[in-house]
């Protein structure tokens, strides 16, 4: 997404389709660079953080195992790749929006403050997003011609100090 407001971390996607020693091999070196721990992501399966290259290989495994049956069964809905990315260490949040015919109608900011084991949001505090990013959201659904709902959900970083307390 472009939306000049927020800094995407360093992440790669991976293509499933790819021979599987130049896919572990990719990965390997990725995560060897950016160091532990890392977040693996699927549109479809989930996302769970790796604190080691074992765990890395068991998420892969998995995935890749969901992605061969879907493949076998014909199901080309859910033949979508995934993607490791350097961990953000933060506080959980959200934008809602809604746009018509690439007008912003509204948005708001929700900030997590409860979540549950499997991620849902048990509570939050929700509040007008600031200036700066409505203009940035009002910019990419008129560049988009956007019609109907979203969500972006982020992290925002953490000054160092609050991070190493978290470690």
């Amino acid at each position: 997404m472009e939306l000049g407001c927020f800094e995407v971390p360093e992440f790669l996607e991976v293509d499933p389709s790819l021979p599987l020693a130049e896919l572990w091999e990719m990965v390997c070196a990725f995560c060897d660079r950016i160091s532990y721990p890392v977040l693996v992501k699927a549109a479809v399966n989930g996302a769970a953080m790796c604190g080691s290259w074992g765990s890395v290989a068991y998420l892969l495994t998995s995935f890749l195992t969901k992605y061969e049956k879907n493949k076998s069964a014909g199901n080309t809905q859910q033949q979508t790749g995934f993607f490791l990315q350097k961990v953000v260490r933060g506080v959980d949040k959200t934008i809602a929006f809604a746009a018509y015919q690439g007008e912003l109608t509204g948005c708001m900011l929700m900030t997590k403050t409860n979540v549950t084991l499997d991620g849902k949001v048990w509570s939050a505090h929700v509040e007008s997003v600031g200036p700066a990013v409505a203009r940035e959201l009002a910019a990419f659904v008129s560049r988009h011609n956007w019609t109907g709902g979203g969500e972006i959900e982020f992290v925002e970083s953490l000054p160092a100090a609050q991070q190493d307390l978290q470690k």
